[in-house]
């Protein structure tokens, strides 16, 4: 039998049409996803009342496959299935034991293993996971991926988010989707009333509770506060799951911001009104003045050098620099604090 290997939207589609199968793998760095597919596909195997007897969930330090196997085999108390779930699989012990249980699943049982990271598929169990079961990885989203994922959210739970609101609130929390989740419920209950979360509602409600955020990054440089640049680049990377991932996500953020920079001194120079540099660059007429005031820190040639600097950055990035995301940042930051046009070596 060969890898069944398919999209989040196609699984969970299978997984509500009662389309199941005996064993899933979920792995990757988004555990947030993970967990939420995981209560999804208990809900729909085993009603409540049957979860109390019928669902078993391991921790991969806490048993070891023998006794997963065991708990597949056993007969449902409730109903006609079983539901389980091993968490960390990476850290279980005699997993090599699920091969013989793989080429026989029980047919009563659905058995979710997921595991943290990327495992190698040349190595048992998982090359035969790769064979036998529903596999699925759980990518961090990008950053355009996010604002899209956002606005998801907020409209499953009823309401509407501006697409400016949407990126605020990305700048501000970062790319976590339990921290985003969080900040999404909390302003769906501060809008009560409204049907549209709007980018003041952000700043009002995460905004001052933020103070390594993307958008605080982005005050500091235009304010000229490096020393602040310099700190909130080390504790998002410090803190971030996938530094790689965080380093991008600061540098889309900026090159955007510095984007928005160039087309002001241009709208200023025809002598737009606010209304109209908002209305071209898409920027909340809220925050317009805040830009503004930047333009003077950021004469043409000066932002020109701070584009060559991210975009170096961004190469860097990409092609595994021996300095690192953290280092290739600071790098960046020295180039735009400085003014400087030096290739990196």
């Amino acid at each position: 039998m060969t890898e069944t290997r398919l999209r989040l939207e196609d699984v969970r589609t299978q997984i509500r049409h009662g389309n199941l199968a005996p064993v899933y793998f979920f792995y990757g760095e988004e555990d947030f996803l993970q967990e939420r597919l995981e209560h999804e596909l208990i809900a729909h195997v085993l009603p409540p009342e049957a979860q109390v007897f019928d669902l078993d969930r391991f921790y991969g330090p806490e048993v070891d496959g023998e006794r997963v196997i065991a708990a597949c085999r056993s007969v449902p108390v409730l109903g006609s299935r079983r539901v389980v779930v091993v968490r960390q699989m990476h850290r279980l012990p005699r997993a090599r034991m699920l091969g013989a249980y793989l080429e026989r699943p029980a047919p009563h049982t659905v058995l979710l293993l997921r595991y943290e990271g990327t495992p190698n598929f040349a190595q048992p169990p998982y090359r035969w996971l790769q064979e036998t079961a529903v596999v699925l990885e759980f990518r961090p989203l990008y950053e355009q991926q996010l604002y899209g994922w956002v606005r998801e959210e907020v409209r499953a739970r009823g309401r509407d988010i501006a697409p400016e609101a949407a990126m605020l609130l990305v700048g501000y929390v970062g790319s976590s989707l339990r921290a985003l989740d969080q900040e999404i419920e909390k302003l769906c209950l501060y809008v009560d009333g409204s049907s549209v979360i709007t980018a003041e509602d952000v700043e009002q409600l995460v905004g001052h509770s933020r103070e390594y955020t993307v958008f605080e990054l982005q005050k500091a440089i235009g304010q000229g506060d490096f020393d602040r640049a310099y700190r909130i680049v080390e504790h998002r990377l410090r803190n971030a799951s996938v530094a790689l991932g965080e380093a991008l996500l600061m540098l889309n953020w900026l090159g955007r911001y510095l984007l928005n920079l160039w087309k002001l001194h241009e709208l200023r120079r025809m002598e737009a009104s606010e209304e109209e540099m908002s209305r071209q660059t898409g920027i909340n007429r809220y925050f317009i003045k805040a830009y503004l005031e930047d333009l003077r820190r950021y004469p043409p040639e000066r932002l020109a050098s701070a584009f060559l600097a991210l975009e170096e950055a961004d190469r860097a990035l990409k092609s595994g620099h021996p300095l690192g995301p953290a280092g290739i940042l600071q790098r960046a930051l020295r180039k735009m604090e400085n003014f400087s046009i030096t290739p990196m070596g």
